[in-house]
């Protein structure tokens, strides 16, 4: 015998060669590998030292069967053929071990493939039960999802080919599904493609395999195609319309029973193919060939949109709570009816069926209680992406940092200090010169101040508020966690438009801003509402439902230059606890109720920077944007926004109208305010803002006789534009009370060039401070006029069909 040695990678015998050599293994360790019709050999064993190969061929004659390839450096004993054949003829006893080893090898081959198919089979069984489990049956009482039953178990008793039709989300996949699972295939496999991952290759597609076309010099395997896979099953074709025309035409030879297998045998397999459109549909732009929608044609099931079977949304909502909840191990167990309603009355648009279990999963997640509850309902799309400007958490990590520290809670802690002393001072603080320090601080310093920030930094002041502090330590202490009333929340645009009239009027007739304890009162006032709801209710509803000094933040904040938004490929890929809706470790939740991933206003964000604190993937930015963005880009301008503008403008004229009448002394009508105060304010107050409102309801009357959405869109957004003209008249208002600004003048001085003598001219820097802002908000509001005159109808009917209050 004959020492060789072998290195590791090296091909000692080559499959399909005649044999030459018998090798004994001294060292080593060598792999067996196959070759079909592959190019890659695959390895079925492994032999280690005193293991031998190579007999087989010489024993029999035939060519190799398999290549042997050394795993590693190796070393046999080689005997060549005529030694090998001169050895068996002398020693008939050789043969008989050799027969055995062959015996031994095929035994162990057997129980290898029996093992290896049982495995198989119980994978396919495991996957069968998995999918027969997620698939068990339709949900829903509506007459639509009974014919559908009716239609799933008529095709389920046939073969022929079958096209499902519906909008993105119906539940097309579910459909072909219960189809195969109901079918005499239902122990074959379900094989699930999208069209759009098909492509024609040189050599072939996916769907099909080869052409049995060979390139000269360079042998090509048949691979197994998706056919072949789905043997005795069924094929699911999802997106038909996304398949190559050359592979269109090899499945209407298919369909049409002319397109066979090698061999001549024919593949047995049911095609299922998806469509969002319909049968007029596929042919337009070629994007399917009439011969395949032909072939498709004569099965159909068309599955309605979920918007026009509503009936079934509670009861689909009620198994996907059951279902989520049993998969994240949370004792959540239903819905309240508010939340019932929520998801009845939107329209799902985007994804149906599957757009509805989102919302569901997303609300077990966030649920706080066994029942969830409308606020932990978030519907509809996130806010589409657009330039986002600068994001001020990018600035050095340390500033930002510190600016979380410092702010809310620093800043609260002195504006909490601050208002106790303004108490104080209301209360027991005599008044000197007819003024009091107290009024001085709410009327000429803290109103002028607090509506001028709502241009800058929008609803911060809700952050450092000392009426939320107030409520939020109360509600440490004491919580019932009341669920918040339909009406409360249905009507809160009004409640907050009547509270604000309320203290507008009270404010007006009682001359609060000369009488210390009336502004004290108020402010309590103001201070026991946020307590008391903050104990009866969960976060803060004040905040968000009824305070009134919110409300007008609210609605100024549309006009900010900052704004804090998603970064929603963030929250769409990474967000798995939502942390900036319930919290985190040492942070609580967003006490407005938000989720940052559905944040497109200004409205109801405190910029308490709770979410950046929780947020453990960075998705929140503050930003730098242009004013007013929101209002000509994003989706916040609601029919109750732009009655709340008109509201304003209304009140604010009369508020105008009642400082003009108290400055003059001459006059009817300002004898008459002086002798009948009560009720003069109360009629012009109550008339300057019922009339804008009575006239859009006038206005309004035309709009909801019109069958296009996008007609009463444009009215309203183009309402709601003029809310930084407002915003800035109601800064100019509280300016005037400013604290020494009337009295401040400045004199500009110049010469003519036809005269020696000096000459100046003086104005107020009121009325500098007037003109700048009123300039600043007419430019904003024509820029958002400017900019929805951009917006194509089609946008404007998209982003409010389906909107609700």
């Amino acid at each position: 015998m004959q020492p060789m040695r072998h290195e590791g990678g090296q091909v000692i015998i080559r499959q399909g060669e005649p044999g030459s050599r018998l090798h004994v293994l001294t060292s080593g360790r060598v792999e067996v590998r196959v070759h079909t019709d592959g190019e890659e050999g695959v390895a079925v064993a492994t032999l280690r030292e005193e293991d031998c190969f190579g007999e087989m061929s010489l024993l029999t004659g035939d060519p190799i069967s398999a290549d042997v390839v050394a795993a590693e450096d190796s070393e046999t004993l080689a005997l060549d053929r005529g030694t090998f054949n001169a050895l068996v003829a002398a020693n008939p006893h050789v043969l008989r071990e050799f027969a055995r080893m062959i015996s031994r090898r095929l035994h162990a081959t057997d129980v290898a493939i029996g093992t290896a198919r049982e495995r198989e089979q119980e994978l396919a069984r495991f996957v069968r039960e998995q999918k027969s489990e997620r698939y068990r049956d339709l949900v829903g009482r509506h007459p639509v999802a009974k014919e559908l039953g009716g239609q799933i178990e008529r095709e389920a008793q046939l073969d022929s080919p079958l096209l499902i039709q519906g909008e993105r989300g119906t539940g097309k996949e579910l459909i072909a599904r219960l189809i195969h699972f109901r079918s005499r295939r239902k122990d074959a496999p379900l094989l699930s493609l999208e069209c759009a991952q098909i492509s024609e290759i040189t050599w072939g597609d996916k769907l099909f395999g080869d052409y049995h076309r060979r390139e000269p010099g360079r042998p090509h395997p048949r691979a197994f195609c998706y056919m072949d896979l789905a043997e005795g099953g069924t094929l699911l074709l999802k997106n038909i319309d996304a398949l190559p025309l050359a592979v269109q035409e090899r499945l209407v030879r298919f369909l049409n029973s002319q397109l066979q297998a090698l061999g001549g045998r024919r593949r047995d397999v049911r095609v299922i193919a998806t469509y969002r459109g319909g049968l007029t549909d596929m042919t337009r732009g070629g994007q399917a060939l009439p011969d395949l929608v032909n072939a498709l044609s004569e099965h159909v099931i068309a599955i309605p949109p979920l918007r026009e079977h509503k009936r079934d949304i509670p009861e689909l909502a009620s198994h996907f709570v059951r279902k989520h909840a049993q998969r994240l191990n949370k004792q959540v167990n239903g819905l309240d009816d508010q939340a019932v309603i929520q998801l009845v009355s939107y329209d799902y648009r985007i994804a149906n069926v599957q757009e509805l279990e989102e919302a569901v999963e997303r609300a077990v997640i966030l649920a706080e209680d066994e029942t969830i509850k409308a606020e932990e309902v978030f519907l509809g799309s996130p806010p589409a992406a657009r330039p986002m400007g600068f994001n001020l958490l990018k600035l050095p990590r340390p500033v930002v940092q510190l600016a979380l520290r410092l702010f809310p809670r620093v800043v609260q802690g002195f504006v909490a200090v601050v208002f106790a002393f303004v108490l104080y001072q209301c209360f027991f603080a005599p008044t000197r010169g007819g003024e009091n320090l107290g009024t001085l601080l709410v009327w000429s310093v803290w109103w002028p101040m607090l509506v001028l920030s709502f241009f800058f930094v929008g609803r911060a002041w809700c952050a450092v508020c000392p009426m939320s502090l107030a409520g939020t330590t109360a509600q440490r202490a004491i919580n019932l966690k009341w669920r918040i009333p339909a009406w409360l929340k249905d009507c809160d645009a009004y409640i907050i438009m009547a509270g604000f009239f309320a203290v507008i009027w009270a404010e007006e007739v009682a001359g609060m801003r000369h009488d210390a304890r009336a502004t004290g009162f108020l402010l309590l006032f103001i201070l026991g509402g946020a307590v008391v709801t903050s104990v009866v209710f969960p976060r803060r509803t004040w905040c968000r439902h009824i305070c009134p000094l919110g409300g007008v933040a609210s609605l100024c904040s549309t006009s900010a230059l900052v704004e804090l938004r998603p970064t929603v490929d963030i929250c769409a890929a990474k967000c798995k606890g939502h942390s900036c809706y319930k919290g985190d470790q040492g942070v609580d939740g967003c006490p407005m109720f938000n989720h940052v991933m559905f944040m497109d206003s200004n409205q109801h964000c405190a910029l308490c920077m709770n979410c950046v604190r929780a947020c453990p993937n960075g998705s929140p930015q503050l930003n730098l944007r242009p004013p007013a963005r929101e209002l000509w880009a994003g989706l916040s301008a609601r029919p109750e926004v732009g009655r709340f503008v008109a509201f304003l403008m209304g009140l604010l004229v009369g508020q105008i109208l009642i400082q003009y009448w108290e400055r003059q002394p001459y006059g009817p009508l300002s004898r008459l305010l002086n002798e009948r105060r009560f009720v003069f304010v109360t009629g012009v107050l109550a008339l300057s803002a019922a009339l804008p409102l009575l006239s859009l309801w006038l206005a309004t009357r035309r709009l909801r006789r019109s069958p296009d959405p996008a007609i009463a869109a444009q009215f309203w957004r183009k309402v709601a534009a003029w809310a930084p003209l407002v915003t800035a008249g109601f800064v100019c208002y509280q300016l005037s009370f400013a604290l020494g600004l009337d009295s401040l003048q400045a004199t500009l001085g110049y010469q003519p060039l036809d005269s020696g003598a000096t000459r100046s001219v003086s104005f107020s820097l009121l009325s500098v401070a007037w003109f700048g802002v009123l300039s600043a908000g007419l430019a904003v509001t024509a820029g958002v006029l400017w900019k929805l005159r951009q917006v194509r109808e089609g946008d404007e009917q998209k982003r409010w069909v389906g909107e609700g209050p």
